[in-house]
């Protein structure tokens, strides 16, 4: 096996350079100890590997590359303290090689709403999709988070190569205490943990993220003013942002059941000040933004608009949709 960024070799031990890696750390599994391939200078994926990294004095494990046995029990391997992840019996097949490398957040696209903390590539040698859910746990950082604001304003997310987009987990636990998210997948990728930026808060329903401000010129019109509350509305969002979550996902269904093609996955809406006269607009590259106060007239209240805004600019949104998949390479 030949060095390269992800694997090693003995023959490539003299290329790598002493100024970035102080030793290399190597765990050979003796059941599998071939001595004619020792001989030559060479190992397989029979050999673990564990790479230890030392730049700057600084210790960090990067990457690891472990054969795991399942067969029989569950099988937890890790990187360091900064990610964890636990392969339940029978899941995969004995002799499976897992691999996990830290990778530079700076190599994938940013999220316009979420600041990737930390950032992994996890990969089996026996395929990448499961039948029977892995369970992650990876380590965010907790001096990303607002104050006050955990654990609504953290998540974990994966990468998706076609579209170059991060998606989130919907069902994610976290430790505030030990500082971790933690998820289940069935299927491997980049992973990452993330705190909320650029916005104060976030909802989801069942079709959507909501993004608001709650301070600011940005920050959404008070219960007060805006004067729509409802038997069903909860005392911790602001009504405002409660009604565009429930009119959204009243307008994706209607739509659906009139046979208009949709994504599957949930649609991004950032909410703040569009200027006077502007309820909303809509982006071909997939979102929707909508003002934080619906200007009400003399026809409609502010309730009203915002119902309307809602349909009117996920209706664009679905004509985007269209022109989306006439003209990329991925739906």
């Amino acid at each position: 096996m030949k060095f390269s960024k992800k694997k090693f070799s003995f023959n490539a031990l003299s290329s790598i350079s002493k100024q970035n890696i102080i030793y290399l750390y190597i765990v050979i599994n003796t059941e599998r100890y071939n001595q004619s391939l020792m001989k030559t200078h060479e190992c397989t994926l029979v050999i673990s590997l564990l790479v230890l990294l030392i730049a700057g004095g600084c210790e960090d494990e990067l990457f690891i590359d472990q054969v795991i046995n399942p067969s029989q029990n569950d099988v937890t391997i890790s990187l360091g303290e900064s990610i964890e992840i636990t392969i339940p019996k029978g899941a995969v097949p004995d002799g499976t090689v897992v691999s996990i490398e830290a990778i530079d957040v700076d190599e994938v696209s940013e999220d316009p709403t979420a600041l990737v903390n930390q950032a992994f590539e996890v990969k089996m040698s026996s395929g990448n999709t499961f039948t029977q859910p892995l369970l992650v746990t990876i380590k965010y950082d907790p001096s990303k988070v607002p104050a006050n604001k955990s654990p609504e304003c953290i998540g974990a997310s994966y990468f998706d190569e076609r579209t170059g987009n991060w998606y989130r987990y919907q069902n994610v636990t976290v430790d505030s205490v030990n500082h971790s998210v933690q998820f289940e997948t069935t299927h491997l990728t980049k992973l990452s943990s993330w705190t909320l930026h650029g916005y104060s808060d976030w909802i989801s329903t069942p079709h959507f993220h909501i993004y608001w401000q709650s301070s600011g010129k940005d920050a959404v019109v008070s219960n007060q003013v805006y004067n729509h509350h409802q038997y069903w509305h909860d005392s911790v969002d602001p009504e405002y942002i409660q009604d565009m979550g429930n009119w959204l996902d009243s307008a994706y269904n209607a739509f659906k059941q009139l046979g208009f093609d949709l994504p599957s996955g949930r649609i991004c809406v950032y909410v703040s000040d569009l200027g006077k006269e502007v309820d909303g607009n809509s982006s071909f590259f997939g979102y929707l933004r909508l003002s934080n106060h619906c200007t009400p007239s003399k026809l409609r209240t502010s309730a009203e608009t915002l119902q309307s805004a809602c349909a009117h600019e996920l209706l664009h949104y679905v004509q985007d949709y269209y022109y989306m998949q006439l003209f990329t390479d991925y739906t």
